[in-house]
Parts: structure tokens; C-alpha cells; sequence
């Protein structure tokens, strides 16, 4: 076999291994997640954590004046459907609970922060 026709083969190999392409995802998106949006009006970044009983999981960080989702695959949550919020102003010490939120498949969660936290609002659809 030529050197050409090696060097065929392998890049035909190549691209149907993906080789090159992108890293998998961690975990499918599907339409059973709950979609965590946070709406941060205020000008600090916060840290957002999901809170299903005693442990907080980092869910990511929502900037300063953005919108950023989360999702929280079903199969974590259908055992307690019931969890909680955090947002934890970063470099601040400070941290914001949400109260107990009862969701199902496929549910949106909106939590909108204000300047003030404690002016802040929350709904799930």
C-alpha cells in the first residue's frame, strides 16, 4: 500500500471516530431537565447552587446584567422534586436562599435577582 493510500485511510478513520470534533457534552440535555434561568439585574457575578437536602451542588455562575440557564437532569431530582436555591454574590461571603421549590419534568425555574436580594423574585412554570 502507498503512502498516499495509508494516509487516505487514516483520515477516513479519523472522521468517523470524531477525531478533532469537540468534547462530548457531561450529560444530554433533555426535556424532562429543569431549566434553571437566572435573570441577575445586579452588578455582581453570582455563584448559583441547587440545594436537594443538605448538599449544594454548583450549578454555574450567573454574571453581572445577563441571563444564564442551568439545567438539573430529572433523574437527580425525581426522588425529592422538592429543592432549593442559593446565589452566593462572589468574593462577598454572602449567601441567598431561595424558598422550596416543588418542580416536575420539564419545569422552568426564574429566579430574577435585583440589586438588592432581598427584593428578588422567583416563579416556577
Amino acid at each position: 500500500m502507498t503512502r498516499a493510500a495509508i494516509f487516505g485511510v487514516l483520515i477516513a478513520l479519523a472522521s468517523d471516530t470524531g477525531c478533532g470534533g469537540s468534547a462530548p457534552p457531561r450529560e444530554r440535555a433533555d426535556d424532562s431537565d429543569v431549566v434553571i434561568q437566572v435573570i441577575n439585574n445586579g452588578w455582581n457575578d453570582m455563584d448559583v447552587y441547587a440545594y436537594m437536602g443538605a448538599a449544594g451542588r454548583w450549578l454555574g455562575m450567573a454574571t453581572g446584567h445577563s441571563v444564564s440557564a442551568f439545567r438539573i437532569p430529572w433523574r437527580r431530582l425525581h426522588r425529592v422534586s422538592r429543592f432549593r436555591l442559593s446565589v452566593d454574590p462572589v468574593g462577598t461571603g454572602d449567601r441567598w436562599f431561595s424558598g422550596v421549590l416543588l418542580v416536575e419534568p420539564g419545569s422552568l425555574v426564574t429566579w430574577t435577582l435585583q440589586p438588592n436580594l432581598d427584593s428578588s423574585t422567583i416563579s416556577v412554570h
